[in-house]
């Protein structure tokens, strides 16, 4: 009788000290998971999450009305037109001063640098294929040397830009199309593979275009593409 009896309660034994093992392995699963969220999800925790919209680099529209107080680009062939304010700064092209008083000035195929400091002023440094001023054409046999210096304008339009990267710290919003309207508060950003137009008017500025890709290095992060 007692042989029998123990051969019975082996196999008991040993399904409990599974039901054991499996309880201790949810349990630990359990507290890993709510420690991970605490951590995560905590004061201290991580906060840069990425948001991203899609997997495959596919072109979509991108439009910003942002502000930015220190733009900065360097362009390989790009139009630039300038609605100079009268008596703030110089344009200096060949060496040769050109009048702010000018409606309009324009620069076909530029490369170069285009920047705008906190002041709000224009400065170039670059070379352009030719000139129109007021709509007549300025051209030579070789390049045009360009250098604006604290030039006051009304607006600057940058146009057909192609770059790979575009980089700013604003504050506005950003509008990417079908994918959200996001709001910055002095965030940096960047619109990767950017294919359009930026209007400036101060400080203020109007991106419109197409890109593969935004980021914006907020909290949480956002990657938008």
């Amino acid at each position: 009788m007692f042989g029998k009896t123990q051969k019975l309660k082996l196999p008991l034994m040993e399904k409990a000290r599974k039901s054991t093992k499996y309880l201790m392995v949810f349990l630990l699963l359990v507290i890993s998971g709510f420690i991970a969220y605490s951590f995560l999800s905590g004061p201290g925790g991580i906060t840069a999450w990425v948001v991203s919209f899609s997997e495959e680099e596919e072109p979509f529209s991108v439009n910003a009305n942002v502000s930015i107080s220190d733009f900065s680009i360097k362009s390989d062939n790009l139009i630039i037109s300038i609605s100079p304010e009268r008596g703030i700064g110089s344009l200096l092209v060949d060496e040769l001063r050109f009048d702010s008083e000018s409606p309009e000035i324009r620069f076909l195929g530029y490369k170069g640098t285009v920047s705008v400091g906190i002041d709000g002023l224009l400065n170039l440094d670059g070379k352009a294929d030719s000139m129109l001023v007021n709509g007549v054409s300025i051209d030579k046999d070789k390049r045009l040397k360009v250098e604006a210096s604290s030039l006051g304008f009304k607006s600057v339009t940058l146009m057909d830009l192609d770059m790979n990267s575009l980089e700013f710290a604003a504050s506005g919003e950003i509008d990417s199309a079908g994918k959200g309207l996001f709001e910055l508060n002095g965030d940096d950003v960047e619109i990767e593979s950017f294919k359009g137009d930026i209007g400036i008017s101060g400080s203020y500025f109007s991106i419109g275009g197409e890109t593969t890709k935004i980021t914006i290095d907020s909290v949480p992060k956002i990657v938008i593409g």
